[in-house]
C-alpha cells in the first residue's frame, strides 16, 4: 500500500501496516494516528514532514494518515 505518496491534493487515509511509514515523494506534511486493536490511540505523530520514517511497535497496525492544516 502506498498511502498517501504521489497525492497532489491532501486526503485523509486509513491503512493497516505494522511497522512503520515514510514520508520520501511526499508533497505536504501528515499527521499520523497510531491505533490498537480497539481503536484507541496509541502514539501520535504530528507534523511528520516529507523525506522522513515513522516507526513504532509492530504490535499495532491500524494507521490514519492526516494531511496537516497549513
Amino acid at each position: 500500500m502506498q498511502g498517501l505518496l504521489g497525492k497532489e491534493k491532501p486526503e485523509s487515509l486509513m491503512i493497516k501496516t505494522h511497522f512503520g511509514i515514510h514520508t520520501f515523494g511526499m508533497k505536504f506534511p501528515l499527521d499520523v494516528l497510531i491505533l490498537d486493536k480497539n481503536n484507541k490511540i496509541v502514539s501520535i505523530k504530528k507534523n511528520l514532514k516529507p523525506y522522513r520514517i515513522f516507526l513504532w511497535n509492530p504490535l499495532y497496525e491500524k494507521v490514519i494518515e492526516l494531511p496537516r492544516k497549513q
